[in-house]
């Protein structure tokens, strides 16, 4: 079994100037992405594998999950071809990794995460906002047997739940 969470990256400053790629975080920005570590902290979900895609403020985020999840910075990968890949192009992504990584994080400004999830699932679920974390369960052994319908939502995070102040049993069946 293998376990695909994937996190819309959190909110940016407004700065028409700059590429998107280019757009640094904003101090919310920065809170948000920290309390979406210590939702996945709080549920005990550690991922072997952080791919966050090469824009800044994905990357920042990324890194800020793992420092929140006490991961070494090691585990957050890069990956340019996230950036406005289709849900297809992602599949095949995810097809490349190691057998070895269990559970993995998927980290961007990506619209095609709704969409990855949705064909993952077989089923239709709304868009994923930012700070969002969408937890998929899949039946597959290998990263290559990753397919349509080869898994199921476990859960989603919303950004607006209130950040959790113990370990209550509200907030760990949201």
């Amino acid at each position: 079994m293998k376990t695909l969470l994937m996190i819309v990256e959190t909110g940016t400053l407004n700065q028409p100037k700059l590429r998107s790629e280019d757009i640094p975080m904003s101090s919310q920005s920065v809170k948000e992405a920290m309390e979406a570590g210590k939702r996945l902290k709080i549920r005990e979900i550690k991922p072997d594998l952080i791919i966050s895609e090469n824009t800044e403020t994905a990357i920042e985020t990324a890194s800020y999950l793992a420092e929140e999840l006490d991961l070494p910075r090691s585990v957050v990968e890069v990956d340019e071809y996230i950036h406005r890949a289709e849900a297809d192009e992602l599949v095949e992504i995810l097809r490349g990794i190691s057998p070895d990584s269990n559970t993995v994080l998927l980290c961007g400004q990506q619209t095609s995460f709704t969409e990855l999830a949705n064909q993952l699932a077989g089923e239709e679920m709304e868009e994923l906002e930012p700070g969002a974390i969408a937890c998929i369960e899949l039946k597959i052994n290998s990263w290559k047997e990753l397919d349509e319908r080869t898994g199921h939502v476990s859960f989603v995070i919303d950004p607006d739940d209130e950040p959790p102040a113990s370990h209550s049993q509200d907030f760990l069946s949201a």
